[in-house]
């Protein structure tokens, strides 16, 4: 095999490698695209689910204020009320 013949047979074989491999690589260079798109979808959802959180503990807390609060009411107000015997 001569020079020129042997350079001709790699530059075929790197054309057919090429060739063959390029469809692989388009499919490996959409799935780097979208597993980024879902990355930048899952912060986001992230975002909000903290957010979401948040609000709900303020409201939880919220609510056990007024609790504490009513139960104030109404242990001043049975305090208040004069006990009497035989009712019922």
């Amino acid at each position: 095999m001569t020079q020129l013949e042997f350079d001709q047979t790699m530059n075929q074989l790197r054309l057919a490698e090429t060739e063959e491999r390029q469809p692989l690589v388009d499919e490996i260079n959409f799935l780097n695209a979208k597993k980024r798109a879902l990355g930048y979808e899952m912060q986001a959802l992230q975002a909000q689910l903290s957010s979401v959180t948040q609000r709900r503990d303020a409201l939880y807390l919220q609510t056990k204020q007024i609790g504490r609060k009513f139960y104030e009411k109404k242990k001043q107000l049975i305090e208040q009320q004069p006990k009497r015997e035989g009712v019922g």
